[in-house]
């Protein structure tokens, strides 16, 4: 269940659990401000290449913050600037949604807080927030330091596979997306423009081959630095394409 309420120029969309405290709307459009958050969050630090995500704790809760950029050339000429009559306008709410249905069905991703949209003019920006996954890694960072045991391969490819059989299209899965917590638990992060659809094993196979140039890719950035090896990607493709 979700509660849409509407301040000023922005649109918001919240959980119906929303625990942070806030008496107003005017108190959770604050909950989007970074000056506001700098002033009062217990601990603040930023990722991404563009520091568009915030990771931040407020009010006892581990939170982050994430802008939508967009990329390319139109990044380059609108920033952060979305067409109100484009398809992809809405994107913090149709990500919001789609967790809040993946949480619903159990699946391993960040708990979706609230969203926003503002309006100005004919064009949206677009925020949400999420819980912070605590105690865990992405996968570009285990690399960095060890080898994935063939369990963890096995393991991270029977949570895609739980992903594939609800009919998860993940048009950017690789190992940024992926996170190991320190019991051995994976998650799956970042369904920005993701959907729900009918999968067929050519999807399958495509996101996997998107996941397998990410692992690829990290190596030849660490200048061989990174401990993988492709033949090891068969473990993960096997238990992910399973029957």
């Amino acid at each position: 269940m979700t509660e849409q309420v509407v301040f000023k120029n922005a649109k918001f969309i919240t959980a119906d659990d929303f625990s942070l405290p806030y008496k107003s709307v005017a108190e959770l459009n604050r909950l989007f401000s970074l000056d506001f958050i700098k002033k009062n969050a217990a601990a603040l630090s930023f990722k991404g290449g563009r520091g568009q995500t915030a990771l931040f704790s407020l009010s006892g809760e581990d939170l982050v913050l994430r802008q939508y950029l967009r990329g390319g050339l139109w990044g380059k000429l609108m920033h952060d600037k979305f067409f109100i009559a484009s398809h992809d306008a809405h994107r913090a709410f149709d990500e919001f949604i789609l967790l809040v249905r993946l949480k619903a069905k159990g699946l391993p991703v960040p708990e979706p807080v609230a969203a926003k949209e503002e309006k100005s003019g004919l064009f949206l920006r677009n925020y949400i927030i999420i819980k912070q996954i605590k105690n865990c890694a992405d996968l570009s960072y285990v690399i960095k330091n060890r080898h994935l045991s063939a369990d963890e391969f096995i393991r991270i490819g029977s949570t895609l596979k739980r992903f594939f059989d609800e009919g998860v299209l993940h048009t950017d899965l690789n190992i940024r997306n992926i996170l190991l917590d320190n019991k051995g638990d994976v998650y799956v992060i970042d369904f920005d423009k993701c959907k729900i659809t009918d999968l067929g094993r050519q999807d399958k196979e495509a996101m996997l081959a998107r996941l397998l140039r990410s692992f690829n890719k990290e190596v030849r950035i660490t200048a061989n630095a990174a401990y993988f090896k492709e033949s090891d990607f068969a473990l993960l493709k096997e238990a992910a394409l399973a029957d």
